[in-house]
């Protein structure tokens, strides 16, 4: 396994020959496949010959013998030239920095480097080492694709597919991923492959995404690598199997995959297939941070906010969600606008926050819609009351997948607020957010089994949902437990007892 350093910008190779899927995990391709649409391959081929076979080798070995390379293949001094600027590129973007590698890459794209363009654009894209500029970023991506290299139409497909940095165009974003794939490259393989797997684009095929996968890790794709084991670590496509799961994202990771890393650090953060380990969850959320991982940034950030792994620091925690923000994880937009709305690490501002959470509402974040929602449906926050807008913000959030909007959107149903009564419609969503376990959900169904309020009374129902809310701690649910005890007990006793005229409990909206 390769682990890189973080302490210099000259990484070093450490080498260990333990790994439990080393006989079913390739290495990574050689030098003339990864650099399989650049010009430079013309001289990376003989490396082969020479004993040069893995590409990582190359990367980190000593700056001062890269001379031999060009002397052991006979490469030409100009040859040698671009090729050693591309790899110390590479070596400075593992090594954590990012100016030295914005500076490489752009000597490189002028050049005529095709695969250094679609390296240069990232880094605008980004904003490592340079200032974020993404239609400049779009640009060199556009140019790159023209000339065959797979990694920007791979990059061009997420855009598309995410409207970053363009319009949002599903349709574009599969063929740029389809046309990456069709040139045989792991990294477009992939593309594909989560395309399929998460039927974007086209009709969703778990088995033939799981099949791309494999094609690609077995030329040594990280990206492949750690989509695999996500699979494996919720059984999509494969059977569950954590051991494994763990074993391919940290083969990824120790390949450079940032998203790898934080799955690894969520991994000791949760306990999953590892003992539970908080430090080293930090630990792994700060290098993906490095590497450029928005999801790792917010993680770290939570972290700090918390004290968790970490000591406490709420002011750093915030820099961390502006900078999570920045890079577009929406969640970051969620709490980042809690601390401007209640004043936690940063001087209290009502309408930023209310902003931060229609830029997370808009771009998909449940939990930032839902916040919106209340906010206008009580008039707080700094918003002004409108039942409207918060009912169109809660079937937003609701959509999303947010309990709590189903639990309020039921209510507004079922009382009319904002919008026609329609208990049949309040029920529904009472039982899709119970389903996913929200206790007010699973109370208020209880009440209408109990009352009679859009279904026939049912107090064995009632009870049942009664019940489960109460076991998680739901105080009303623990109160209306016992009233419909005694209800089924007079209801056994006295065939004409109204359980409902006495047994009033309002549903909740939460």
């Amino acid at each position: 396994k390769v682990r890189f350093s973080t302490s210099t910008a000259e990484t070093t190779m450490q080498t260990t020959t333990k790994h439990s899927t080393s006989s079913t995990l390739s290495l990574p391709s050689t030098v003339s496949q990864i650099l399989k649409t650049s010009k430079i391959e013309q001289y990376c081929q003989p490396f082969d010959a020479k004993g040069y076979k893995n590409f990582v080798e190359l990367i980190f070995m000593p700056t001062g013998k890269l001379a031999q390379v060009k002397s052991n293949v006979g490469m030409k001094m100009g040859h040698f030239v671009r090729f050693r600027r591309i790899v110390l590129a590479i070596r400075a973007q593992l090594s954590e920095n990012p100016i030295l590698a914005f500076r490489l890459f752009t000597k490189c794209a002028e050049k005529g480097e095709i695969r250094a363009k679609t390296y240069l654009a990232k880094c605008y894209r980004d904003g490592r080492g340079c200032k974020k500029e993404l239609s400049k970023a779009i640009k060199l991506f556009e140019f790159a694709a023209k000339e065959g290299d797979a990694h920007a139409m791979c990059a061009l497909s997420y855009a598309y597919l995410n409207g970053v940095g363009v319009e949002k165009s599903i349709k574009k974003g599969y063929t740029y991923a389809k046309a990456a794939a069709d040139t045989k490259d792991p990294l477009g393989i992939s593309q594909l492959a989560l395309c399929s797997l998460q039927g974007v684009g086209t009709k969703r095929d778990i088995d033939y995404a799981i099949g791309l996968l494999k094609e690609a890790k077995a030329v040594g794709c990280p990206r492949a690598m750690y989509l695999y084991g996500c699979c494996l670590s919720i059984g999509e496509g494969v059977e569950v199997d954590v051991k494994r799961a763990f074993d391919h994202c940290d083969m990824a990771a120790n390949f450079g995959n940032a998203a790898a890393v934080k799955w690894l650090g969520d991994a000791y953060s949760t306990g999953f297939g590892v003992s539970r380990d908080m430090r080293k969850a930090v630990e792994l959320y700060q290098k993906a941070h490095r590497m450029g991982d928005s999801g790792a940034t917010f993680a770290l950030g939570r972290c700090l906010h918390t004290g968790t792994g970490i000591n406490k620091n709420v002011e750093r925690a915030v820099g961390l969600y502006r900078a999570a923000v920045k890079l577009g994880e929406i969640e970051a937009m969620h709490t980042l606008g809690f601390c401007y709305q209640y004043g936690i690490g940063v001087e209290k501002d009502l309408q930023k926050g209310l902003e931060l959470w229609r830029q997370g509402a808009k771009s998909g974040c449940g939990n930032a819609a839902f916040n919106l929602a209340y906010a206008y449906d009580c008039g707080e926050n700094g918003a002004e009351k409108n039942l409207k807008l918060a009912i169109q913000l809660y079937e937003l959030a609701a959509k999303l997948g947010n309990t709590d909007a189903m639990c309020n959107l039921g209510y507004c149903y079922s009382h009319g607020c904002g919008t026609k009564k329609d208990m049949k419609r309040a029920i529904e969503l009472y039982k899709h957010a119970a389903e996913n376990g929200d206790t007010s959900a699973l109370y208020n169904l209880g009440c209408c089994y109990h009352r009679g309020k859009g279904v026939s009374v049912d107090l064995e129902v009632a009870h049942r949902y009664y019940s489960e809310a109460a076991t998680e701690g739901h105080e009303k649910s623990i109160v209306a437990l016992r009233k419909l005890c005694y209800d089924i007990e007079q209801t056994r006793k006295n065939k004409y007892y109204t359980p409902f005229t006495s047994a009033s409990f309002p549903l909740l909206h939460v």
